[in-house]
């Protein structure tokens, strides 16, 4: 059974039970298992994004602010131990964003849509 079909399993068990549960993981199982060094990103949360499942969102390279940044440190990774200057890694097209993110898992600590607490707590109340 592929990475994807046991995330997958998994996620299917959560969302019976969560339906503001957002999935992530491996973007792309071949180019992930044929990385140099598997990279695994973990967020606090998924900033936003409701649009499904987070696999989904970076094969496309979008949310260029976050994206092009986690590209830029894939590509000094990827050249250790060579450094790599500035001027390589300031403009990152389109393309080569979208084939970096290709190779990395992406886990969110917090898996729900709602940002927000369900109740405010009072100070007094933990202290």
């Amino acid at each position: 059974m592929s990475l994807r079909h046991r995330e997958d399993a998994l996620f299917a068990d959560w969302l019976r039970v969560r339906d503001d549960f957002v999935p992530d993981g491996v973007i792309d199982e071949v180019e992930y298992l044929q990385s140099r060094v598997r990279v695994l990103m973990v967020l606090k949360e998924n900033n936003g994004f409701y649009g499904g499942d987070i696999r989904s969102l970076l094969p496309d390279g979008e949310r260029t602010p976050t994206w092009l940044n986690v590209t830029r440190w894939l590509k000094g990774i990827g050249a250790l131990p060579a450094e790599v200057p500035w001027t390589e890694l300031e403009s990152i097209d389109l393309t080569e964003r979208q084939r970096l993110l290709r190779s990395i898992s992406v886990m969110n600590l917090k898996k729900s849509r709602n940002c927000l607490p369900r109740r405010v707590i009072d100070r007094a109340e933990v202290s």
